[in-house]
């Protein structure tokens, strides 16, 4: 492991957006008047392993013990696709089922010839020009944005995720130990809303009519059952990460230099960077994966602190930014808090997902 972790540079890009004419106008919204440096890895895509490389338990660094700890794996991206063109998928997606629904009800209903078959002809013909249209919008967006393809060959159950968020790489990997109780916990809950009660069948007079005015003068108590759908909840779970880092002196792990580098990581990564007065880049968001727990395809930090533990003193840190010596508090310790949020809802397809290998926090060049 290199200690230093990441470097810090300085983000050239004059604005985003490509050479069209959709990368222009992006252009002129994202020109780069006040950006913030970027850090990139001082080692690309190899992982920053908390659990056996830096000092949070008394316990050997080769030992058995630290191999056999449970580590949530992390895989930073930088979203830089505005969530509009990444939606147009999903409404391409939904245009394209409605129109077949739609066009197979027609057939049924009124047979393949005729004014049926010319409907049905008219609204194929629609959803597919739409549909089109839409199409070459996202596709251009992404473009527009020089979105890197992060999800790579997705397996079947998990692609209705895919193109969900449209990022690049940041390149930054981490390994970090989970000591938690939590294992698990799903809560689901059935409505009737939707058109499945009496009332949005009937309309509210024949509804109050025939529960109010007819059955109550003939029954002691009138109560009617009917079919509930299950309600799809748009908030994603979330498991909640806590660690030590020991900054007593301890040559072998870095000593305190390498834990504060791995703190500003992770504060600075998770903080928007406004580029001018009018955009920004928003925080960074995570793969995350705790095999055999949960599969989080998309997920951000929800809360991330860091306490200081024992005595401080003012450090200095060499060449930190640029040339000059940085002064820092440094503590005996930190106590670091890091809660995990899936930005979807947890299906059977991500629960899958937990207990395969499609995921991991490997090497890469």
């Amino acid at each position: 492991m290199n200690n230093k972790l990441f470097k810090i540079i300085k983000d050239h890009e004059s604005s985003v957006g490509d050479a069209s004419s959709l990368g222009k106008i992006v252009g002129a919204f994202n020109k780069n008047t006040s950006k913030s440096a970027k850090l990139i890895p001082v080692q690309n895509g190899v992982p920053i392993d908390v659990v056996k490389d830096f000092k949070w338990t008394k316990t050997g660094r080769n030992s058995e013990g630290r191999k056999n700890t449970p580590a949530i794996e992390l895989e930073e991206f930088e979203v830089v696709v505005p969530a509009f063109f990444s939606n147009l998928d999903v409404a391409i997606q939904v245009l394209r089922n409605t129109g077949e629904g739609a066009s197979d009800a027609l057939k049924a209903f009124t047979g393949p010839d005729g004014i049926g078959g010319s409907v049905t002809n008219l609204i194929g013909g629609a959803i597919k020009s739409v549909g089109k249209n839409m199409s070459k919008l996202s596709a251009a967006g992404r473009a527009a944005f020089a979105v890197d393809d992060p999800i790579g060959a997705m397996p079947k159950y998990l692609q209705a995720y895919e193109n969900l968020y449209g990022v690049k790489r940041t390149k930054f990997k981490y390994s970090v130990p989970y000591l938690q109780d939590e294992y698990k916990s799903i809560t689901n809950s059935w409505t009737g809303a939707g058109g499945s009660n009496l009332e949005s069948l009937l309309g509210s007079t024949a509804s109050s009519f025939i529960t109010k005015d007819l059955f109550t003068k003939v029954g002691v108590g009138v109560g009617i059952d009917y079919s509930k759908s299950f309600s799809y909840d748009t908030t994603g779970p979330s498991h909640t990460v806590q660690f030590y880092l020991d900054n007593t002196k301890d040559e072998s792990y870095g000593g305190y230099e390498t834990n504060f580098r791995l703190i500003y990581l992770l504060l600075y990564q998770n903080l928007p960077n406004r580029i001018n007065k009018i955009t920004y880049v928003p925080p960074v968001i995570y793969r995350a994966k705790l095999p055999g727990v949960f599969s989080f395809r998309w997920s951000f930090l929800n809360n991330l602190s860091v306490e200081m533990m024992g005595v401080r003193r003012i450090k200095t840190i060499n060449n930190f930014i640029g040339d000059q010596p940085t002064q820092v508090v440094i503590p005996e310790g930190y106590q670091v808090t890091l809660t995990i949020q899936s930005l979807v809802p947890e299906t059977q397809n991500l629960y899958f997902d937990a207990f395969s290998n499609n995921v991991n926090v490997s090497v890469q060049t």
